[in-house]
């Protein structure tokens, strides 16, 4: 027999307990941070590659599939 939805308690019980460990907003902004930053350094790792790429096509002599 398939269940549908939900047992009947779980949100009561999600909603009444106390959390066991408290969040912790003073980190929000490093992680906020740290994903800023991480995610810039992919993209300009990726424009950099793809700027370079006729380059080293060019001097490795290789067609452009080889490059890649």
């Amino acid at each position: 027999m398939a269940k549908i939805g939900r047992p009947p308690c779980d949100e009561g019980v999600v909603r009444t307990s106390r959390a066991s460990a408290p969040c912790t907003p003073a980190l929000a902004p490093w992680v906020l941070a740290a994903t800023i930053i991480g995610s810039a350094m992919v993209f300009i790792d990726g424009t950099i590659t793809n700027v370079a790429l006729p380059q080293i096509q060019e001097r490795l002599g290789a067609t452009t599939v080889g490059t890649q």
